[in-house]
Order: C-alpha cells, then sequence, then structure tokens
C-alpha cells in the first residue's frame, strides 16, 4: 500500500479525507426512546445522534460496532444513570471497534456497587466523555468507572471519576491510549489506575489518587503489575493523602515505567509528618517519547464541529522530523514497527511529514467539511519519530465530528 507523504508547514489547511459515514444517522428520542433501543436496531457502523439531555437514559449494552454522539454542553450531555449494575457494557469481537462521544455515565444516587463501562474485546473509544460509578462500602474493588479486559481503550479529552474505594479505570490484559484525561481515584487504598498485564500509554493526563480522611490510606495514581508497561508522557501524578499516604506511582514490574515531562509526587501523611515516595519501582527517563496536541482546551465541551477549523500539535525533541498519522476507521492497534501501540500502516489514511520548533512543537491545521455526511465520523491522529526500528509513537487520539 502506497501511502501520501506530504511536507507541509505549519500553515497547511488539511481537510478530513473524502470518505464519511454512508447510512443516515438514527436518532434518539427522535427516531427511538432510548440509546439502548437505537443500539439494537442499528446495523454494524451506524452513527447514533442523541439529544442534548432531556431525562436519563436507562443503562444498555453494546454489542455490534456503531459510533453514539451525544449533543448538548456542559451537564446537559446525554447521561446513563445506572442504579444497579453496570451503565454500559460494551462487548466486542477483535476487530471491532464502538465510539462514544459525549455520554456520559454516573450511579444513581444513594447506590453502591454500580460499574461505570466493562469492556470486553474490541477497539472502543471515549471522546469528550464523563464517566462515574458509586462507592464500594466493602473496599473490594469490584466496581470501577472503567474496566476493559482483552480489548483496547481509547480515552481523549474525558474524565473518569471513581467513587469511595474505587478505582477510576483498571485494564487487565488489555492496552489503553489515553490524551488530555482526567482519573479521580476513590481513596481507601484503592489506587485511581491499575495496570495488570496491559499496556497504558498517558499523554497530558492528570492522575489523583484517591484521598481519605476518616483512618485508612491514600490510594496511589498509577500502579502497575504482572507484566505490565507504561510510558507517560507531560503527566502529573499524585499520590492520595491518607493514614498513610501513598505513592504517585507504584512499579511492581520488571518493566521500567517511562517518563517524561511528567510530574510524580507522594500523598502526605496524616498520621505524621510527611508524605510518601513519589515512586516505588523503576523508572526511566526517555526525553524521545512524544505526545500529540489537539487544539481544543481539555475537558470543553465543543470539539469538531461542521466547518471548524483545528489543530493537531506534536511535541519532541526541538528540531526533530516527525511524522503525524491520521485514520477514519482504526481497528486495532500493533507494536511491530514500534515501541508502543501504533496504528497498523494499512489504516493509515494519510501521513505528514514535519519538524520540531526550537520549542519542541509541530503543529498541522485542518477544518472540517461542511457536509452534514460527516456527523459521526471520527478524526483519529498518531505522532511517531523518524528513525531505526523500535519507533516512538504517541498515544492514539480520536475526536468525533458533532452536528
Amino acid at each position: 500500500m502506497r501511502l501520501p507523504l506530504l511536507s507541509c508547514s505549519t500553515s497547511i489547511l488539511l481537510a478530513l479525507p473524502a470518505s464519511a459515514p454512508a447510512q443516515a444517522p438514527l436518532l434518539v428520542p427522535q427516531q427511538f426512546p432510548d440509546i439502548g433501543a437505537a443500539v439494537q436496531a442499528a446495523t454494524p457502523g451506524a452513527v447514533i445522534v442523541v439529544s442534548a439531555q432531556v431525562q436519563p437514559q436507562p443503562p444498555f449494552v453494546i454489542d455490534r460496532p456503531v459510533t453514539i454522539v451525544g449533543q448538548g454542553i456542559e451537564h446537559d450531555a446525554p447521561t446513563v444513570v445506572a442504579a444497579s449494575g453496570i451503565g454500559i457494557e460494551v462487548r466486542l469481537a477483535p476487530g471491532e471497534r464502538v465510539v462514544l462521544s459525549r455520554i456520559d455515565v454516573v450511579g444513581a444516587r444513594g447506590t453502591a456497587l454500580v460499574r461505570g463501562i466493562v469492556q470486553r474485546g474490541g477497539l472502543l473509544t471515549l471522546e469528550d466523555c464523563r464517566i462515574s460509578c458509586s462507592d464500594d462500602p466493602s473496599f473490594s474493588s469490584l466496581p470501577c468507572a472503567v474496566e476493559v479486559t482483552n480489548g483496547e481503550l481509547a480515552l481523549h479529552f474525558s474524565r473518569l471519576l471513581s467513587g469511595r474505594g474505587v478505582p477510576a479505570l483498571r485494564a487487565q490484559s488489555a492496552r489503553v491510549a489515553a490524551s488530555a484525561t482526567r482519573f479521580f481515584g476513590g481513596g481507601a487504598g484503592v489506587d485511581s489506575v491499575t495496570l495488570q498485564d496491559s499496556d497504558g500509554h498517558f499523554s497530558d493526563c492528570w492522575i489523583l489518587g484517591g484521598e481519605d480522611f476518616f483512618g485508612t490510606p491514600g490510594g496511589a495514581a498509577m500502579r502497575t503489575q504482572g507484566n505490565a508497561r507504561a510510558w507517560l508522557v507531560g503527566c502529573d501524578l499524585r499520590g492520595g493523602v491518607g493514614t498513610p499516604g501513598a505513592s504517585g506511582l507504584i512499579n511492581a514490574t520488571a518493566n521500567a515505567v517511562e517518563l517524561s515531562r511528567t510530574s510524580i509526587v507522594g500523598g502526605a501523611h496524616l498520621s505524621a509528618s510527611g508524605a510518601a515516595p513519589a515512586v516505588s519501582g523503576a523508572t526511566f527517563a526517555n526525553g524521545d517519547l512524544l505526545a500529540l496536541r489537539w487544539n481544543e482546551p481539555p475537558y470543553r465541551r465543543g470539539s469538531l464541529q461542521l466547518g471548524q477549523v483545528f489543530a493537531l500539535h506534536l511535541e519532541s525533541r526541538a528540531f526533530t522530523p516527525v511524522l503525524l498519522l491520521t485514520s477514519l476507521a482504526p481497528h486495532a492497534t500493533n507494536d511491530l514497527f514500534t515501541r508502543e501501540p501504533a496504528l497498523a500502516l494499512t489504516e493509515v489514511a494519510a501521513l505528514f511529514s514535519l519538524v520540531t520548533n526550537a520549542g519542541g512543537l509541530a503543529s498541522l491545521y485542518g477544518a472540517v467539511p461542511r457536509d452534514p455526511a460527516f456527523v459521526g465520523a471520527t478524526l483519529w491522529a498518531q505522532g511517531a519519530g523518524v528513525g531505526a526500528l523500535g519507533i516512538e509513537v504517541s498515544p492514539l487520539a480520536g475526536a468525533t465530528v458533532r452536528p
């Protein structure tokens, strides 16, 4: 396959590829009473557009490739409210993908042991989503805001908030790519992000271990276990305050966690002076790690509308050649030629050659066509270094076009 390689400056205007979802969107509540009903009526590849919240959405299961786009701003986004069990359960076969854009999940007031999103298999993208769950009175870590097993999860412009005694993210035998996302742990000795035998690639993320003021330990911001690998670029990790406080990063694996431009702080001890160590376990400073940023401010609910101009920014060492890869339909990542999970070359729509400036930044500007057919299209992007095999890449990030 021959990929288009374009030399471009920071003033170029990049249009999305000239392909877009062919099916007319399914509309909630105009055509279907709730999201779950629309999913069950959808054919693979369908786009579901959900109006700004007028009433809570009931929990539902996604068992096919669909894109679900919510409208509304701030607290008006469509919200799934779960009184028990799971808010959204995603069951996908290998190679299937689901996109949730601006769909929020919460546990009903006064409930316990409610999980926000549970993913099994496939590739799930959460863009501009706010996912939370309820408390766990037994501190068994059964619930969590988001749980992924044997799948791939991409988080972009999202926020994961856990209840007391609950992790924000639990990954088991999975791959996680997160950018511009916040993770809030629930304290009581439970860590905010747990990677078990999983790859975790985080850029511009704020990961807070849960704080506890009731005589129990704080939670670590991140814990890696088994054969997990992690790369952190431009992140802020803070261990939770407690009795005692917790470290920002606990690496219980034989693989060093790789860091670039990342701050890690241990949580304060409430029962004594001082704080927990910032890091427990092996780490490695790697200045070649790449970050990819969209021009939208983090957590702003208004990205990528028809006709909108946007920018993609790559950050690396100064005066360094880099590549920007874009895709409309990735099904999975691999690491055949890269050190971190990357887009398959067969799924790259366009490839752009850039050089970072004195500040280590390279930018590419684009615009969303004013064509309603692009509503529900998701633009994925990833940065890559240039050099021998074992190339560094940024986390894969996607943003969805909304009405």
